[in-house]
């Protein structure tokens, strides 16, 4: 008296009828998973397969079949994530994970709309002279209830829900804007830069570069003071289309960072594809050139590789005065983090530039 039913795709349902326990389904689910093992002879080709299985129990909180697929779904989407040939049951836990997420989704739909985010910004300092020589921005989320928010609790939300696009290109022209203003208030030579990371989504749009050169042309700002920073994982997943923009971009006069640089799976592949300006050497490296060997030996390496290609290189993480020293003794070019400044918002970055003495080198 069971049913089995294909949903669409490589989804499938199977509804179980009179379960006196929670057992009797989840045996069920173990001899999906038996099955599967077997060996699929396909014109002669041997497939082998697994499946993920999601189970939701009746109970009278339903009120229409769908609900009852829905959260099936989700506890589907679980088994995904802890490996193949897995099953997870649904409970209250997942279904509040589930509605967080979902108030968080909507929240933030609300806030692009509102118009609740801010820049901070983060000081790169020379480590020859000490001065600022330009910033790097960083996303904040001014929450009606929760206050100053980090990207690491929204940014995976606007990332697979696409608002990353909108907030992306904000990002962009605040920080242009603001940037231009502060050349004007401190002029330097060079020109205080300002460095923003910049989705994939965003380097695969349509009309990328012509969309970025309308910013600069609004804010004023010099294609040469823009450094967008791409993170590998970023170049991975979006490669033709990703590098095209990029080119389209340099062309134009913008610098290009490989942001965490040494954490992904194709550093040097797209190095030799492609000719960024700087390298940003990721934290967890100079975290610990003090006390791993190994560490210390991958930022020395990455230094010397970036001389050789005649790019800049950047350290990220910078907090104490032992991992300053010893990058100084590395002739690391630049660097940042707390050491010399956490991330301030415009009007403190505007005290920091009025006494650069303040700023520890």
């Amino acid at each position: 008296g069971d049913t089995l039913a294909r949903l669409g795709g490589d989804e499938f349902a199977i509804l179980v009828n009179d379960v006196a326990e929670t057992v009797h389904v989840t045996h069920v689910a173990e001899r999906v998973h038996e099955l599967l093992k077997e060996v699929f002879v396909v014109h002669g080709q041997e497939i082998y397969t697994s499946a993920s299985v999601g189970i939701a129990l009746s109970s009278r909180d339903y009120e229409r079949p769908e609900e009852v697929i829905r959260d099936a779904d989700l506890a589907m989407y679980r088994a995904k994530t802890s490996g193949s040939a897995t099953y997870e049951v649904f409970d209250s836990a997942m279904h509040e994970s589930a509605m967080a997420l979902h108030r968080l989704e909507t929240d933030l739909r609300r806030a692009v709309d509102r118009n609740e985010f801010v820049v901070h910004y983060q000081p790169i300092v020379s480590l020859e002279s000490g001065r600022i020589l330009g910033f790097e921005a960083l996303l904040r989320w001014q929450h009606p209830q929760w206050g100053l928010v980090s990207p690491d609790y929204f940014i995976d939300v606007a990332e697979d829900t696409g608002l990353i696009v909108p907030i992306g290109w904000w990002v962009l022209r605040e920080s242009c804007r603001q940037t231009k203003l502060w050349q004007e208030l401190f002029p330097t030579d060079p020109a205080l830069s300002i460095s923003v990371n910049i989705s994939g989504k965003l380097t695969v749009q349509p009309e990328m570069a012509a969309m970025m050169r309308t910013v600069l042309e609004e804010t004023q700002l010099a294609p040469t003071s823009l450094k967008l920073e791409v993170t590998e994982s970023a170049m991975l997943s979006h490669a033709g289309d990703c590098l095209t923009a990029l080119r389209d971009l340099q062309a134009m006069g913008v610098q290009l960072h490989v942001d965490d640089f040494g954490t992904g799976y194709s550093s040097l592949s797209y190095l030799q594809r492609f000719a960024y300006d700087s390298l940003k050497i990721d934290r967890s490296f100079v975290s610990s050139i003090d006390a791993q060997r190994e560490d210390s030996a991958i930022v020395k390496a990455i230094i010397a590789l970036g001389r050789s290609l005649g790019m800049k290189v950047i350290a990220e993480g910078v907090e104490t005065a032992a991992q300053l020293k010893t990058l100084q003794s590395m002739q690391c070019p630049e660097a940042q983090g707390f050491w010399f400044s956490k991330p301030l918002d415009h009007a403190a970055i505007g005290e920091l530039l009025q006494n650069q003495g303040a700023l520890r080198h």
